[in-house]
């Protein structure tokens, strides 16, 4: 595929191929490890960039519905894709969908800690709420690598507002609990509180029948293997109960 392929596409309406096929690059990108880029490749990565983000402004292409969570998932290959180009950041791109209506999806997929544009999360809780958590927190995830010091002072200034609207069932909704350790320890407390708050507020009407048994406790994550945080902070705890109950 080539940059004049997408722009094709889009001369001729077809919209929902588009997008896929950015998704496509998008996933193809995010599967690759870079660690150089010749002139032939920087060259062909600048051209793909700048078609892309070309595409995001046209007010006549909006991001299907269906669509939209894929590009927030995707949030972190557009961000080091973009990275990776001459462009640097998306900002000029979002200067220009904020003046325009109807641009809510396209902003959360190219608004990444890279930016220096601030935008108010307020507004973007207010035209989505489950969407813009999942954002929220996927965030985190777009600038892991090659953090400079505005990246994490964007990073901080991100923690320090977590809107009310917040969904605790949304994709990533957990993730500020991990990531305001290593980013901001003054705002650690209330994040991890807020967002409790929020899960405990989700579960209120849920009913669980079961026949609880005292002694045995049963522990669910995904991240339970030597090397991460969690296995390292909780297993002396879960190594201490072994000889008491059935784990």
């Amino acid at each position: 595929m080539e940059p004049g392929d997408l722009l094709h596409l889009y001369q001729n309406g077809r919209h929902d191929e588009l997008t896929q096929n950015i998704l496509y690059l998008l996933s193809e990108f995010a599967n690759q490890t870079v660690t150089d880029l010749n002139p032939v490749q920087q060259s062909k990565i600048d051209a793909f960039v700048e078609c892309i983000l070309e595409i995001f402004v046209k007010s006549d292409y909006t991001i299907p519905p269906r669509y939209r969570e894929v590009f927030v998932f995707a949030l972190p290959a557009m961000s080091n894709l973009v990275a990776a180009s001459r462009f640097q950041n998306t900002d000029p791109q979002l200067e220009v969908l904020l003046k325009e209506p109807n641009t809510f999806a396209k902003i959360l997929a190219l608004y990444t800690p890279r930016n220096r544009i601030e935008i108010d999360r307020k507004w973007l809780f207010d035209q989505d709420p489950k969407l813009a958590s999942m954002w929220y927190g996927r965030f985190f995830h777009a600038a892991t690598s090659s953090r400079t010091q505005a990246v994490h002072e964007h990073l901080r200034r991100h923690l320090q507002y977590i809107d009310d609207q917040y969904n605790a069932e949304s994709y990533f909704a957990t993730e500020p609990i991990f990531f305001s350790t290593y980013i901001d320890a003054e705002v650690e407390k209330p994040i991890k509180e807020q967002i409790n708050s929020a899960i405990t507020h989700r579960l209120t009407n849920v009913q669980v029948r079961n026949r609880p048994d005292p002694h045995r406790i049963a522990v669910l994550t995904h991240r339970w293997f030597p090397g991460t945080s969690v296995y390292r902070a909780v297993n002396v705890f879960i190594e201490a109960m072994a000889d008491k109950y059935d784990l």
